[in-house]
């Protein structure tokens, strides 16, 4: 069986990186035995019959079809490979970056809103009709987990939605590191405000500003920077012994670097955040996650049990959980027992069934 992967391959360094997703997908589509190929919807980059030529490709080369797209992109093309696929009627797949179609309605409404929408499902008089419509002539629709799956369903009133967590082709790690730093945070994610990012350096900034060298946390930052010259050079000057940044780090490293720090810290202001890759790598690695309450984070954290969630938004809240959470050593150490037990849900192992099933159409045995 061969399977197309439609979705924004970047090709080459100037045009960005492609995500990281869409190469995890491909190496587990191989690891299962299927044969498969990159199709690149790059719109920006490529003119449009290349565009119209890759689309026709993959619906001749993959036995299946899926589609790797974020919010602008759904509403550009699934009608167009919709149309392409009448004749050819492979199955089609939809596993969308995030929150995916529902991102564009969603952008820029209030934070209170997003959360009415996703968590509770009061749409607000919102309404998406030509989206549903095609969204129904999809075979199968992918969510990240059952908040978004539920979303998905009432919204848009499909019945082919299916529930594919934001799996990782790490290998099993047998044994929780409790060689981590004391007093230790790690954020690793694109290093842009909207991350929360320049709250969480001001933040562990003021707690060290009155502490003894001993007692000071110390933060370490991986990404790429998506900053402009006012927040950059704020970033810059904030930055000390004790907060450091470090960059950006290859995939593989990710969890192996985590493993070192006491807590992984991820203060997104994005209430519209799905299940973030840094937080599933955290879980893999036995690391427990400090986080903001964006609508989703209570279908990846547990407060109290793999992590510590505070307000979204909430400077001074920020503050005090991060305190809290690094004052009693036993304490983290059961939080990274519990953030290992979570993390295997994660691991590609024990996700294998369900690829199977979204990619055949049939319950795997």
């Amino acid at each position: 069986m061969r399977i197309s992967i439609i979705g924004p391959i970047k090709q080459n360094a100037k045009e960005g990186k492609t995500n990281p997703k869409i190469f995890i997908y491909q190496s587990a589509f191989e690891k299962l035995g299927y044969e498969t190929k990159l199709f690149s919807t790059s719109l920006s980059k490529i003119k449009v019959f290349k565009l119209l030529s890759n689309i026709k490709q993959a619906l001749r080369y993959g036995d299946s079809i899926v589609l790797m797209l974020g919010g602008n992109a759904c509403r550009k093309l699934l009608k167009l490979i919709l149309f392409f696929n009448k004749k050819r009627k492979k199955r089609l797949i939809l596993c969308p970056f995030g929150t995916g179609p529902l991102n564009p309605i969603l952008s820029g409404k209030s934070p209170e809103l997003v959360n009415d929408f996703i968590m509770e499902r009061n749409f607000h008089g919102i309404k998406d009709e030509r989206m549903k419509k095609t969204l129904s002539k999809i075979d199968c629709v992918v969510a990240q987990n059952d908040i978004l799956k539920r979303c998905f369903v009432e919204f848009y009133e499909l019945n082919n939605v299916k529930v594919l967590p934001n799996f990782r082709m790490h290998s099993e790690m047998k044994e929780i590191s409790k060689n981590y730093k004391e007093r230790s945070i790690v954020f690793i994610s694109r290093v842009v405000k909207e991350k929360g990012i320049l709250d969480l350096i001001k933040v562990v900034s003021e707690i060290n500003s009155d502490k003894k060298d001993e007692e000071k946390i110390h933060l370490c930052i991986y990404g790429e920077k998506h900053l402009n010259s006012e927040e950059d050079a704020l970033f810059n000057s904030l930055l000390s012994d004790t907060i450091k940044y470090y960059g950006p780090i290859p995939n593989e490293l990710v969890p192996q670097t985590i493993s070192n720090y006491a807590f992984s810290c991820l203060p997104t202001k994005h209430n519209g955040e799905g299940t973030p890759g840094f937080i599933v790598e955290s879980l893999i690695a036995g690391v427990p996650v400090i986080a903001s309450s964006y609508s989703q984070v209570s279908s990846i954290l547990t407060d109290g049990y793999d992590g510590i969630i505070f307000k979204l938004g909430d400077y001074n809240d920020l503050k005090a959980k991060l305190c809290n959470a690094l004052a009693d050593k036993l304490v983290i150490d059961q939080y990274h027992k519990n953030a290992f037990e979570s993390g295997q849900k994660y691991l590609f192992e024990n996700n294998k069934n369900i690829i199977k099933e979204i990619i055949e159409g049939k319950k795997a045995l």
